[in-house]
């Protein structure tokens, strides 16, 4: 045991024993209230008048002291000093009443000798429970009292001095009592700072995997914006190039890479969005075939180039979800299904369990062994990938879908064998079946003459922006910030910002100032290759649309077309 652990459980005693006091104080003074009452009609009066006003004048002191000390009990570096205190006032209420059977008992005098011996031996009972913590305190006031009665009753007993040895005997069992008493609080104390030290080491760990936390959300924000910023212009160029029918084989190979790259930072994006919470789930009644069908419809494609089985199997099922992130949750599982199957097939079912509704992604793939299980919901871990190929993914895809189910409230659960398969499910809420109403599909404007202003600084993706929008027959202007608007001669119809832009300025703040320069309000889209979650919560309170970089121009012209129709 550290000399720390002992002058911490030291100090606790000496608190524990103040805790006592007031009890112990409460039964000196009316313990010695009752032996003058009860001895007063057969003993000196004066004597016993200056034994009570000693013991009484003791017991003041000791309750100032108790007051005085009372705003020092959370100061450990105190509590030797209050120890000692203790261990004084303890001695001296001995020797006052250690006082008592040498003067009063006795030859033959049977009432006054059993009196005495009984008041005795309710003040050791006493000073044992409430004194029975610190051992020190204990015997400095039971050792004179027990070895006074021992030998006052011996010599002075007459007849009854026998009676010694049983109170000797009571004495012995007391002190081997004290033993007991204290090593149950010894052990509790013990106990209870194990107990402290292991919470105090589990929120340091805890502190400490949050910080790493952090630390790779920092890394992977920080490496995402920087690699997202080339592959931005990259995409636009790609679009570029298609309209060249020479191109078409390379520029295929090209976007089919970028796709895949896409993929991967999306996965990081998601991972942010969840930590950044501004993900806010819009739950409503969904058609579980239409969902499945729409899934489907994505996937099979994947299957039959796998040369694998897909199939679907589903009742007329509805329940309550986001349909948007439901499906998400789905293209992650059925994703993870394809990619880790390579015989069999893969099936996507729903059916009716009690109230509940539960679609399952079964596949005849690698399987996952038990212990292995609750760790592929973590991020960045694989199974059967040490080599962390690429075309395997990254490892988030079941971490995103366990957060997201969390989020939403549905429950996942997974059974899997080596060598056999997995099935995962979710379970969700069944709801009563509702009429769906036709969604108009939103017609795209033509884009040609429209004044758009980008605001970006760094110069491969002003470049690719501007010939994009060129191409689409854009009027386009290209600034740096909102502190190079001189060369604009009128307002702009649609913006384009970059939100992290030099200086620490962002494209809120840049968008402010050109509505500020020509007293308007034009309608903006922000751009950003940031993962970090705080950056993602400050772009969601600006209020204005946001799309991620690499953004794709199919999803660029959709926003700028939204934006058209909401001005």
């Amino acid at each position: 045991m550290s000399k720390v652990h002992q002058r911490r459980v030291r100090a606790e005693q000496i608190r524990t024993l103040f805790r006592y006091a007031p009890l112990s104080l409460f039964g000196s003074a009316s313990l010695c209230l009752a032996t003058v009452a009860v001895l007063y009609p057969d003993v000196s009066v004066r004597e016993l008048w200056l034994w009570a006003g000693a013991v009484l004048l003791l017991t003041l002191g000791r309750t100032l002291h108790y007051l005085w000390a009372r705003g020092y009990l959370g100061d450990d570096a105190r509590m030797p000093a209050l120890g000692r205190h203790t261990v004084w006032f303890a001695g001296a209420l001995g020797v006052l009443w250690a006082w008592l059977p040498i003067y009063y008992i006795q030859p033959n005098e049977l009432l006054t000798l059993t009196s005495v011996s009984l008041f005795l031996v309710g003040m050791l009972a006493g000073g044992v429970v409430t004194q029975s913590v610190y051992l020190p305190a204990v015997f400095v006031f039971a050792l004179p009292i027990m070895g006074a009665s021992f030998f006052a009753i011996l010599i002075n007993g007459g007849d009854y001095s026998y009676l010694a040895w049983i109170g000797l005997t009571y004495s012995t069992i007391a002190i081997l009592f004290v033993f007991s008493i204290h090593r149950m609080f010894r052990e509790t104390i013990d106990t209870r700072f194990a107990n402290v030290d292991l919470v105090d080491r589990l929120r340091a760990e805890k502190q400490q995997a949050e910080q790493a936390n952090h630390a790779k959300s920092q890394f992977l924000a920080a490496a995402s914006h920087d690699l997202r910023q080339p592959l931005h212009a990259v995409s636009l160029y790609a679009e570029i190039l298609r309209d060249d029918p020479g191109n078409v084989e390379v520029v295929e190979r090209l976007g089919g890479a970028l796709r895949s790259m896409e993929v991967l930072y999306d996965r990081i994006l998601e991972i942010s969005k969840l930590d950044a919470g501004v993900i806010e789930p819009e739950l409503t009644s969904v058609c579980v075939p239409d969902l499945l069908d729409a899934v489907e419809s994505r996937y099979r494609p994947v299957a039959e180039d796998r040369r694998l089985a897909l199939r679907v199997d589903h009742q007329d099922l509805w329940v309550r979800s986001d349909r948007v992130l439901l499906e998400r949750i789905l293209d992650n599982l059925m994703s993870n299904a394809l990619r880790y199957t390579s015989r069999g097939g893969v099936t996507l079912r729903a059916y009716s369990e009690q109230e509940t509704v539960v679609i399952e992604v079964d596949d005849s793939g690698i399987g996952i062994a038990e212990t292995e299980q609750a760790k592929v919901f973590g991020e960045f871990y694989q199974v059967d990938n040490p080599e962390r190929d690429r075309e395997k993914g990254l490892g988030l895809g079941l971490s995103i879908v366990s957060r997201l189910a969390e989020l939403l409230g549905h429950e996942v659960r997974l059974d899997s064998q080596p060598g056999i398969g997995s099935c995962f499910g979710l379970k969700l809420q069944r709801v009563p079946a509702v009429a769906e109403s036709p969604i108009a599909a939103n017609p795209l404007h033509d884009l040609s003459g429209v004044r758009i202003l980008v605001i970006e600084d760094e110069l491969e993706v002003q470049t690719a922006t501007a010939a994009m929008l060129n191409q689409w027959g854009c009027d386009v202007a290209v600034v740096e910030g909102g502190d190079s608007l001189e060369s604009l001669d009128a307002a702009p119809e649609l913006i384009i910002a970059d939100f992290r832009l030099r200086d620490g300025e962002t494209g809120v703040e840049a968008v402010a100032a050109v509505n500020e320069r020509f007293g308007t309000r034009v309608p903006a889209l922000i751009v950003t290759g940031d993962t970090a979650p705080e950056r993602i919560r400050d772009v969601a309170r600006s209020d204005f649309p946001l799309l991620h970089k690499p953004v794709n121009p199919g999803e660029l012209r959709v926003a700028l077309n939204a934006l058209l129709m909401a001005g």
